[in-house]
């Protein structure tokens, strides 16, 4: 499975894991730098999301026989909700067409399908509106199905199967136990090799309100993490979208051997991830981001700034 993740632009799944990392976050307005102490233009009260807009501008300083590439991506909102992404590509100041890149189905205030360039996620619920099952369908072109049961109502099992849930021919091919906190948020996770309901490796999450703040990996090893005072739109957007607990879900498996992916949940923006970029800010929502990016060795020169709207 995958995370947010940190940015909206879909990415083609490299391993078999279950993950939603693709996704991603959203919220913003005000003026200032990365210095807290700067005054805001204004305060955003109870923020609702309307949209967002990410324009990517890729330039090689130094060889102007390469193109420069503008790329927009547009975020429909809906409700609080995430609907759809749509992406056009500039190419040296050619429109390549636009394409939706991102789109969400909803039945009854619930994910029911995620469909992003050819990868695509049906998703099944039982009568208490508990994650069960998805069926993920990859744009690589294989298949792969996974069970959630809900043991108790903090301890998850996330099976991957054979075959769909509901075939009775379906086995389990390998399964990650999660205990979830009363705030829906995970505070381990591991791995049951042998399928005995307990497992064999497992870390446990620390949490400063909505933060990672420490993991305990099975080694014994500890790392700690550091935030911002602003929050990351996108992550607060996905959790509107799909629900604390669905989001969590989706990247279970991963965090159940590499729990580091668990920190792109947190509300906050990491304080490596402030220090690199300029934010302009309303309250402890950002309005825009930019950051710019170099290879010196490749010559590429990337800057992406990111909007956010609201009510």
């Amino acid at each position: 499975m995958r995370s947010p993740y940190n940015n909206l632009k879909t990415n083609q799944m490299k391993t078999k894991l279950f993950s939603l990392a693709g996704i991603a976050m959203l919220f913003f307005l005000g003026s200032c730098s990365n210095d807290d102490s700067a005054p805001n233009q204004f305060v955003i009260q109870n923020p609702e999301i309307t949209g967002y807009k990410i324009t990517s501008n890729t330039t090689h300083p130094g060889n102007a026989d390469l193109p420069t590439i503008l790329s927009m991506t547009i975020g429909n909102v809906q409700d609080g909700k995430l609907v759809s992404a749509t992406r056009e590509n500039i190419i040296d100041g050619v429109s390549q067409g636009s394409q939706t890149i991102l789109a969400f189905t909803f039945s009854n205030n619930l994910v029911t399908k995620r469909e992003a360039e050819g990868d695509i996620k049906d998703f099944f619920y039982d009568a208490n509106r508990n994650l069960i099952a998805i069926n993920w369908h990859r744009a690589a072109g294989d298949d792969n199905y996974y069970r959630f049961v809900n043991a108790t109502p903090a301890i998850v099992y996330i099976e991957k199967l054979t075959l769909p849930y509901d075939n009775a021919l379906a086995q389990i091919a390998r399964r990650s136990i999660v205990e979830f906190n009363a705030h829906d948020q995970i505070i381990r996770a591991g791995r049951d090799f042998n399928l005995d309901g307990v497992n064999d490796d497992e870390s446990h999450f620390e949490y400063t309100s909505d933060n990672v703040t420490a993991i305990h990996l099975n080694d014994g090893t500890v790392n700690t993490y550091t935030y911002s005072p602003v929050y990351e739109n996108f992550q607060l957007l996905m959790e509107q979208t799909l629900g604390k607990r669905v989001q969590w879900l989706l990247d279970s498996e991963t965090f159940s051997f590499q729990p580091a992916k668990s920190v792109a949940f947190s509300h906050k923006v990491s304080s490596e991830e402030y220090s690199s970029a300029t934010y302009e800010l309303a309250g402890e929502y950002y309005t825009k981001k930019t950051k710019t990016t170099s290879d010196v060795g490749a010559g590429i020169e990337n800057t992406t700034v990111t909007e956010f709207f609201f009510n």
